[in-house]
């Protein structure tokens, strides 16, 4: 929860709305139909343009922030795999950076979309292992995810 919080705050600074039950309930909603949408042209303006900035000055500051977002972008147009993937790359590139926590989070909820319990435990397992994943809030949530799912998986192989 508190984690949440953290990250509604960042979204609420860069101008973005806010994650809340209403928005995932949307998210669920839309899941039988979870086809990528397209973006609109000015959601296209920004990938060009972030892609082009990360790609001119990829040890910038912002930087992870300017990925994040365009990860965020594919993940709210149900382009899953190619969130998946950008939200993976946050984590290894920066881990530690406000952004690779929420990208974690969002790594674990595509896996559990995707019914991927066995990636999910794993994913749990090597942010637990990471260092610089340090915040205990975070830590905290991530093994309740894994005791929840490990002992499921446990369960449905008895």
């Amino acid at each position: 929860m508190a984690l949440d919080k953290e990250m509604n705050a960042r979204r609420k600074k860069e101008g973005l709305s806010e994650i809340s039950k209403s928005n995932t309930a949307k998210l669920k909603e839309n899941e039988e139909a979870s086809a990528p949408t397209p973006f609109n042209p000015v959601e296209k303006r920004f990938v060009t343009v972030g892609e082009d900035y990360v790609s001119k000055f990829p040890k910038a500051k912002d930087t992870a922030d300017i990925l994040y977002q365009l990860a965020y972008l594919n993940y709210s147009h149900f382009n899953l795999p190619e969130a998946y993937k950008a939200f993976w790359g946050i984590v290894q590139s920066y881990p530690g950076h406000p952004t690779s926590y929420s990208s974690a989070g969002l790594i674990l909820d595509i896996l559990n979309r995707k019914k991927e319990y066995n990636k999910l435990v794993a994913a749990c397992q090597k942010f637990l292992a990471t260092n610089t994943l340090s915040k205990s809030d975070f830590r905290n949530e991530v093994s309740g995810v894994l005791d929840r799912k490990s002992t499921r998986l446990n369960s449905s192989h008895v």
